[in-house]
């Protein structure tokens, strides 16, 4: 019995000890495709709003439709809000030089156009797919709305979250690459 009793402890210690946790963020995907023609200079003001349940360092997936799962050794950087912002800014940066991203924080009337984002989803099923639904409006310095629109994205995924990281990096990018457009088409 006094040789058990180590080995348990050992044993208990051993699985007590935890995994190392991976984190991630969201990259730019644009660099180096500018390819949107704006003709004048504009300031643009982007605001990201992402659903609550992801609004956590854990990284969230679907289990199932009505099953979420948070993993512990998983996790994002830094806020997710913040991260998926500066993928757009970046991406809509690299997209045309006409652009100006200003701080959510100046004053709204220093902006052309401000750019506001609500993500309705931004997640993704290991093995199966990864979603970002948004609702965008592009507002004019009077904060009169001039375009709205749903966005719906999804694109088939591994069982890695680095890839799931990777696609959903890309889809925003895509949507960095949409409202670029529509706003080189404003007057």
């Amino acid at each position: 019995m006094k040789r058990i009793i180590p080995i348990v402890m050992v044993l208990c210690f051993a699985a007590c000890r935890s995994m190392p946790s991976s984190f991630y963020m969201l990259a730019p995907t644009s660099y180096g495709k500018e390819n949107v023609v704006i003709k004048k200079n504009i300031n643009v003001g982007v605001f990201v709003k992402v659903p609550k349940y992801v609004e956590r360092p854990q990284i969230v997936t679907k289990k199932n439709d009505v099953e979420m799962q948070m993993s512990e050794f998983h996790r994002w950087i830094a806020p997710l809000e913040d991260n998926i912002s500066e993928v757009i800014t970046d991406d809509m940066l690299a997209l045309s030089k006409k652009i100006k991203v200003i701080p959510a924080s100046a004053n709204r009337k220093s902006f052309d156009y401000t750019v506001i984002i609500e993500f309705k989803r931004f997640d993704a099923a290991l093995g199966k797919k990864a979603v970002i639904s948004a609702i965008w409006v592009i507002k004019d310095s009077d904060d009169k709305v001039l375009y709205s629109k749903m966005s719906y994205m999804e694109n088939d995924i591994t069982e890695e979250y680095s890839d799931m990281v990777k696609k959903l990096s890309d889809m925003t990018g895509r949507l960095a690459k949409e409202i670029t457009v529509k706003i080189s088409k404003m007057k």
